[in-house]
């Protein structure tokens, strides 16, 4: 299964603070919520080592450039949709017409740098710049 989030890294021009938004359309938290409240409330330890998180860190400039899904997850094994598709058309790279696939494996893999980094829950949280202890 995979879940997608957005994060917003800011800079408050006047303290120079930095602080990170979570945009997660899934979740009843605050929208968007800060990162500290969403790691706490939504990114609850998991004990069984074989059901550890995953994270695939893609920088905007990469995922704008190089994301393409030509939507067939989202359609029954006899072509019909799951459920309507987005008026607008597919999202396409000038690389690809479908490499969803890429941003969703959790493998490192040779063109890892090319669709962001696999991280695990603890070195996301040092990327986010959040000190939690685990609570299980």
């Amino acid at each position: 299964d995979y879940h997608v989030i957005l994060l917003l890294k800011e800079n408050d021009p006047i303290t120079n603070a930095k602080k990170m938004w979570v945009y997660d359309l899934d979740t009843t938290l605050p929208f968007p919520c800060d990162i500290e409240t969403y790691a706490y409330e939504a990114l609850i330890p998991v004990a069984v080592p074989q059901y550890q998180r995953k994270y695939r860190v893609v920088p905007s400039e990469v995922f704008l450039k190089v994301f393409a899904s030509d939507r067939s997850h989202m359609k029954k094994p006899d072509g019909t949709w799951i459920s309507d598709p987005p008026n607008y058309s597919p999202i396409s790279s000038p690389e690809s017409a479908m490499n969803l696939h890429e941003f969703l494996s959790m493998t490192e893999n040779l063109k890892s740098e090319e669709y962001g980094e696999v991280l695990d829950e603890k070195d996301f949280l040092k990327f986010c710049n959040v000190q939690r202890s685990d609570r299980v």
